[in-house]
Formats: structure tokens, C-alpha cells, sequence
């Protein structure tokens, strides 16, 4: 099965030695980034606002990118979860009557325990940045306690070293962290009730199986019910939660937590992108030249149909402990078309001395390298390329065609790769 659905990727862009790409993703593939969690990732000038900047730059840096995958990591789950809950419901629909399992409903179960994980992790996150922010170091910042933190009173004991903003902001959100906590630990734990083929009911279920926890996976205990060592043959449902209220409800939370972090740290709202989603790369393409060397005045780019070929040019041109890495190549213009090797050009081979005198690099198929008389042999030319033409060249590289009756049914290529000092 294509992981693609059949659409091509499509270059958008092009740097220093690298490529970009949009590839749709898979049908259900959620897109999970978030402003809120943008704005973790960037700091005006590169400097942090004053109040992270008893942090040191480098670590404060780290910690708000790992906070903002995090985040990203909620949002992902939730979203999953919420596209999951739409599929069981459309499947409930196109069969009618009383749909009482539905062996897919786990995986929605599974999300939601992703979620509610990475909310307790952004939290705990969140707890160290403000320990080492009020000048504790990181190990003393990795022994401050989430529950002591929740649960101080601040007001009778104002000198503690938990009396700082982000447990402020926290404990006004206490009842929802509680509820976020309590659920993770009963999913990550203490296990779920979890029938086998158990299903999805919605709220407006009005048959007697949307009532049974057994049948319906997407009721929650309550709260009262699950704390430890209660499992779930201790669970009662009076209160009639649903997984899904949950779900909505922790991720609510959490982005008005993340937000309130972003004005107690300064931090600013990055403004949206003008490139349409469908539009921005998603796929970073390192691209692989091929090494090129100069014998007896002319040069040469090796391109090889085999591993071992390539393996044993290369031990014999550069020496086996060279570290000169072989790489397989895919690449085509259509599925049928011709194969596409890339060369570097303009600045990166404005001045490259081990090919100064050689202008015409000749693409050589499977060619054999004499280590004795330094000499090379081969009986396929597949293309040749001037380097004066590469050289002018304004983009960073180029591709070059290679059509030849002997690559029809080749599925990869190698080649030797190029250093990233030189050809």
C-alpha cells in the first residue's frame, strides 16, 4: 500500500545542498502545529525575553522547543482521537441498527491515553523551566515535586520555593490538572475497562447498551471511583462522563495554560504563514553528489548498478578506511523516465583544485579504478557535463539527465558520495 495515495511529491524549494518537498500526508494524518506551540519555538533576535533569562541561552532554547513538541505531541493524540471518534460514528451510521462493538474504538482509547500523557509531560516540563528560572540548578530543579507543587498552600507559606507564577497559574487550574493526572495514571497504570469489542455510542444514544461500560468504551468512571489502588472492578459510572468530554476538556485547558505561560514569559504570538498548508514542505531532502576525481586530464563521475561495484571502486580509488560513504539512489523524471543525478554547481564548485583542469566530466557506468598505474576503465559513457556550465550555474546544483539502454530495468543506482570539502 502507497503511503503517499498515489500524489507525487512536489519540489517547493531549494538551499545549500538540500531540497524540499510536499508530500501529502496519509488520509486521517492530522495536522497537529499549533500557534501556541510556535510560540515556544522562537525567540525575537534569538535572545530570551527577560523573564527566562536567568536561564542560559542554549538550555533555555532546548527546554522551549522540547515544551513545544510536547505540546505539538497533545495536539497530535487529541486530534487523532477526535478524527477516530468521527470514523466510528460514520462506520456506526452505514450499518444501522444497534452497533454494540466495533474492534477500531481501542485505537481511540489509545490516542487518548497519548494525550492525556503529553499534558501531564508539558506540565512537568513547565515545572522544571520555572525551578532552574528561579535560579535553582538542574539538579536541584529535577527534584522539585509536581504533587508538592499542586498542592502547597502558597498563601500559608509564601517563602516556599513553590510560590512562583507557573505554580500559581497551575494551581488556579488545579481542578484540571487533577482530572488530566487522575485519568493518566488510571489509562498509563492501572489499565481501562476495556471489553473486546467494545464500541462507540454518541452522547445522544437513547438504547440501553450506551449505558453499559462494558459495551460502551467511550464511557469514563468517576473521578471518585479511580484513585489508588482502585481498579476497574472498583469503577462506578454514576456521574455519566464521556472520553470524548474529557479529551475536550484537557486540551482546552492546556492551550489556556499554554497561553498564560506565554504572557508570564514574554513570549510572542509568531504571526501565522502566508504559504497555504497545501503548499509547505514537509519532506527536507539532503541531496548526494557524486564524488568526481581527474585521471590523466580528464574528469570523471563513477556511477555504478551494483553495491559491490561501487564498494570496490571505492576502496581502490580512496582506500578502504577513505570513509567515503556509498549511497543508492532512486531518483526518476516519472515513474518511466529518466534517472536524475544531481551535481553540485554554482558557488559550491566555483573553485574546486582536484578538478581546476578538467572542464568535461564524463558520467562513467560501473567503470574499474587501477590503483597501480592510476588509470580507469569502462565501456558505458551515460552522459558528460561541462563544470564551466555548472560552475555559472545560479542555483546550488543541477540535474543531469541519464538515458541509456542499460539502466531500463535498474530499480537503484549507486554512488560514491562526495566529501563535503571538495568533488
Amino acid at each position: 500500500m502507497s503511503v503517499n495515495s498515489g500524489r507525487a511529491p512536489q519540489l517547493t524549494n531549494v538551499g545549500p545542498g538540500v531540497s524540499f518537498y510536499r508530500i501529502e500526508p496519509p488520509e486521517g494524518f492530522p495536522n497537529c502545529d499549533t500557534q501556541a506551540a510556535a510560540t515556544f519555538r522562537v525567540f525575537e533576535d534569538g535572545v530570551p525575553p527577560s523573564p527566562l533569562q536567568a536561564i542560559p541561552q542554549p538550555e533555555c532554547s532546548d527546554l522551549l522547543l522540547s515544551l513545544a513538541n510536547t505540546l505539538t505531541r497533545a495536539s497530535y493524540h487529541f486530534r487523532r482521537f477526535s478524527w477516530l471518534t468521527d470514523v466510528l460514528d460514520e462506520r456506526r451510521r452505514s450499518i444501522g441498527g444497534v452497533v454494540a462493538g466495533d474492534l477500531l474504538a481501542r485505537f481511540a482509547l489509545f490516542e487518548a491515553t497519548g494525550m492525556l500523557a503529553a499534558a501531564k509531560g508539558f506540565v512537568e516540563e513547565v515545572l522544571f523551566i520555572a525551578a532552574r528560572r528561579s535560579g535553582e540548578s538542574a539538579s536541584a530543579g529535577d527534584r522539585w515535586s509536581l504533587d508538592g507543587a499542586v498542592k502547597e498552600n502558597l498563601v500559608a507559606t509564601p517563602a516556599c520555593k513553590y510560590n512562583v507564577g507557573e505554580v500559581q497559574l497551575l494551581q488556579g487550574r488545579r481542578d484540571w490538572y487533577e482530572r488530566v493526572n487522575g485519568y493518566r495514571n488510571v489509562l498509563i497504570h492501572r489499565g481501562w475497562k476495556e471489553t473486546p469489542g467494545a464500541g462507540y455510542f454518541p452522547r445522544d444514544a437513547r438504547v440501553r447498551e450506551a449505558s453499559l461500560p462494558d459495551i460502551n468504551l467511550y464511557l469514563v468512571p468517576d473521578p471518585s471511583s479511580i484513585p489508588r489502588p482502585h481498579r476497574a472492578t472498583a469503577w462506578t459510572y454514576a456521574d455519566g462522563l464521556r472520553l470524548d468530554d474529557l479529551l475536550q476538556e484537557a486540551w482546552i485547558g492546556l492551550e489556556a495554560y499554554a497561553e498564560e505561560l506565554r504572557t508570564l514569559w514574554g513570549l510572542s504570538v509568531p504571526p501565522p504563514g502566508t504559504v497555504p498548508v497545501a503548499e509547505q514542505p514537509n519532506v527536507l531532502v539532503c541531496e548526494v553528489f557524486p564524488a568526481m576525481i581527474c585521471v590523466h586530464g580528464y574528469s570523471y563521475a563513477p556511477i555504478f548498478s551494483n553495491e559491490r561495484s561501487a564498494m570496490t571502486f571505492r576502496d581502490s580509488c580512496y582506500g578502504a578506511d577513505s570513509g567515503r560513504e556509498v549511497v543508492a539512489i532512486r531518483s526518476r523524471a516519472g515513474p518511466a523516465g529518466p534517472w536524475l543525478i544531481h551535481f553540485p554547481a554554482g558557488e559550491v564548485l566555483r573553485n574546486p583544485p582536484t578538478l581546476a583542469t578538467c572542464d568535461v566530466v564524463k558520467i562513467a557506468l560501473d567503470p574499474v579504478f587501477n590503483p597501480h598505474t592510476a588509470s580507469l576503465a569502462y565501456t558505458v559513457e551515460l552522459a558528460t557535463v561541462s563544470l564551466s556550465i555548472l560552475r555559472a550555474h545560479q542555483g546550488w546544483f543541477t540535474p543531469v539527465n541519464l538515458i541509456s539502454s542499460r539502466l531500463v530495468d535498474q530499480e537503484e543506482l549507486f554512488i560514491i558520495r562526495a566529501s563535503t570539502t571538495g568533488p
